[in-house]
């Protein structure tokens, strides 16, 4: 995968990224099956593979914690405006 390619990655969606990881998967494990019966050129390209199988997984787990962040950002302003919301109308 060039750097072009993984900057991309970084742009793309999280369901995106999930269709990305399946068939990179499915190519990876229809490659090692290549090599095994020896019908394979490129004897660099399992391991190719799997690299960018870490590489999509690891861009994939850092977008699911800041989405997971970005929500628990939002719930604690939510409750923090409630509270001022309810003190504001305790004192009235």
């Amino acid at each position: 995968m060039k750097t072009n390619d993984i900057k991309a990655l970084h742009q793309k969606k999280i369901d995106e990224l999930n269709q990305l990881l399946e068939e990179t998967q499915k190519e990876l494990i229809q490659t090692k099956l290549e090599l095994a019966a020896s019908k394979l050129d490129d004897t660099s390209k399992p391991a190719r593979l799997a690299k960018d199988v870490a590489r999509i997984k690891t861009i994939l787990h850092q977008k699911v914690l800041a989405q997971k962040a970005q929500a628990k950002v939002q719930a604690q302003q939510a409750i923090e405006a409630k509270e001022v919301t309810e003190t504001k109308e305790t004192k009235e």
